[in-house]
């Protein structure tokens, strides 16, 4: 469970107001089968991301979802002027 769903129900504890007896739909999701999901979620992608670190220190910029290497040329912050000009072209 996230940590501030904790502090939010801490709150709530203490203050003697529950959002889980309320109709409101803004907590529709809220029940304990959701945490449970929701953790089990996250423990899978906590297995995935430990097999597959796609964040390992490398030199080079690295697009992670094609694989290819960009050179010294690359600059991120014109990358919309550049897709434009290819595409024009």
């Amino acid at each position: 469970m996230p940590y501030v769903s904790r502090i939010c129900e801490a709150v709530e504890s203490f203050v003697n107001v529950s959002t889980r007896t309320t109709t409101s739909e803004q907590h529709v999701h809220w029940s304990v089968a959701r945490d449970t999901k929701d953790q089990s979620d996250i423990n899978e992608l906590d297995k995935w991301f430990t097999k597959r670190n796609s964040l390992v220190n490398i030199p080079e910029l690295l697009s992670l979802s094609s694989g290819f290497v960009g050179s010294d040329s690359v600059d991120c912050h014109k990358a919309y002027e550049v897709g434009s000009a290819i595409s024009m072209a």
